[in-house]
């Protein structure tokens, strides 16, 4: 086992922290509750998982409601991609679709399940494959133009938490893990969301 990271693994473990913050800070932003972030590097043919806490149960009890809950929940999932991609403050949006590519296969693959349902629950009766398409990419572009806004209006959150959720690892296959109870202790994040109430 590797007992330090070289540098291309070390700006791995930099960018998926981002990717992993992103997911935290725009779910907590969009209200829902969050739990640990975690990151591990795996090996030196850049191999790495994470994930962010994020509870889905919420109640709903209308069709206006699952429609919100949705589109909040596929903001989150594409936050991940734009956190990673953020330069100064702004998404790089080419690197961003990039991201998606090759690091968040598995949150767009939620992504496209997720859309068809808006678009099923919003346009029951538009059964073209024209028009299907059409309302497919129109609230694809909108959802993911909603979270490039969330992650560059808190970007300076998303890379200072990433930064220290990467600046944890410590070795390849040793996960890192910042706990819910040591985000909530953060300075910025108290600054921005407020203490937490104890339990």
């Amino acid at each position: 086992m590797m007992n330090f990271l070289p540098d291309h693994l070390r700006q791995l473990a930099k960018l998926v922290g981002r990717h992993e913050a992103a997911h935290y800070v725009v779910g907590r932003v969009l209200g829902f509750k969050t739990g640990d972030c975690t990151l591990m590097i795996i090996g030196p043919i850049n191999g790495h998982s994470g994930g962010a806490e994020i509870e889905l149960a919420q109640e709903v009890t209308s069709l206006e409601q699952i429609i919100t809950y949705l589109e909040r929940r596929v903001q989150v999932l594409y936050a991940g991609a734009l956190g990673q991609a953020l330069e100064q403050g702004k998404v790089n949006n080419e690197a961003a679709l990039e991201n998606i590519k090759k690091y968040g296969q598995d949150d767009h693959a939620k992504v496209r399940e997720l859309v068809h349902l808006i678009r099923n629950i919003k346009y029951p009766d538009d059964r073209s494959e024209e028009d299907i398409q059409a309302h497919l990419t129109e609230i694809d572009k909108y959802l993911w133009g909603e979270a490039t806004i969330l992650v560059e209006t808190h970007h300076d959150l998303v890379a200072g938490l990433g930064d220290r959720l990467a600046s944890e690892i410590k070795s390849v296959k040793v996960e890192a893990r910042l706990t819910k109870e040591m985000i909530d202790q953060l300075p910025a994040i108290i600054e921005r969301f407020g203490p937490t109430e104890p339990i």
